[in-house]
């Protein structure tokens, strides 16, 4: 592996590039991971192509948005990353994404986009989008995210955050800080629904039956927006099955892209 770094958007963002071959893969990791995420899977993936991992804007060793993004911001980041990395390295247009969770994200909003290059294949892991009613927890969350500003000058708020957090169970947004609080939350406040739709090339759909950040039902109303979408569902996974099963996944890759 190849890590470099490229300014996309007026910001460092740091990648790495494998190989040369037929496809060009680019994988976008999810909330909270970074390029280190795919790692597991890239050793196992045997697939003629080029394959690039990239770390998100606030995420491993890229730099922050100067303010905050929503998914508009993320999904023109991704289609200009990919084009500068396709001239760059003069890469095979033939490209395939393979993205978890936040990953999915853009890829959704990516897909409502007039882009310069055509996207031949969609791996989706565990993917985030489909926004459902607030709980009370998420309620509470927003909440206190209104009114923290005011609550820092009361001693012991460092204790309150982290049990506040820990009991809405927000672990993603509790280590969050600055620009990227306000991020979090027009992330998850948008509704990518209605561009699932709008996804018309081969799709193949990974999920764990047991994932507590991504529910089941998501996975095949995923599917049943998507005409030409597979799913794989592992009994025993979790959210971060791209680690956990990456062998049982990788094999299901190979067998997608060369079909």
């Amino acid at each position: 592996m190849q890590y470099d770094k490229t300014k996309i958007k007026g910001l460092d963002i740091h990648y790495g590039i494998e190989d040369r071959g037929e496809y060009s893969i680019f994988f976008l990791h999810g909330w909270g991971g970074s390029k280190k995420s795919w790692l597991s899977l890239l050793e196992r993936l045997n697939i003629d192509g080029s394959k690039i991992i990239l770390d998100f804007p606030g995420f491993g060793e890229s730099q922050k948005p100067k303010v905050a993004w929503n998914m508009s911001n993320y999904a023109d980041f991704v289609e200009e990353f990919i084009e500068t990395i396709i001239k760059k390295y003069a890469l095979n247009k033939k490209i395939v994404l393979i993205v978890h969770s936040f990953g999915g994200r853009n890829a959704f909003k990516l897909f409502s986009k007039k882009r310069a290059f055509k996207v031949e294949k969609l791996v989706l892991i565990a993917s985030a989008g489909i926004k459902h009613p607030d709980t009370f927890k998420k309620k509470l969350l927003k909440f206190f995210a209104k009114i923290s500003k005011i609550l820092k000058i009361i001693p012991g708020y460092t204790w309150i955050r982290k049990n506040i957090y820990k009991m809405i169970n927000s672990r993603d947004y509790a280590k969050l800080e600055g620009v990227m609080k306000d991020t979090f939350l027009n992330v998850i406040n948008e509704d990518l629904k209605p561009h699932i739709s709008k996804i018309n090339i081969p799709t193949m759909i990974f999920w764990g039956k047991h994932d507590s950040y991504v529910p089941l039902a998501d996975a095949h109303e995923i599917k049943s927006l998507i005409p030409n979408a597979s799913l794989k569902i592992f009994d025993d996974g979790k959210h971060g099955i791209h680690k956990t099963h990456a062998e049982d996944i990788s094999e299901e890759i190979e067998k997608f892209i060369k079909a």
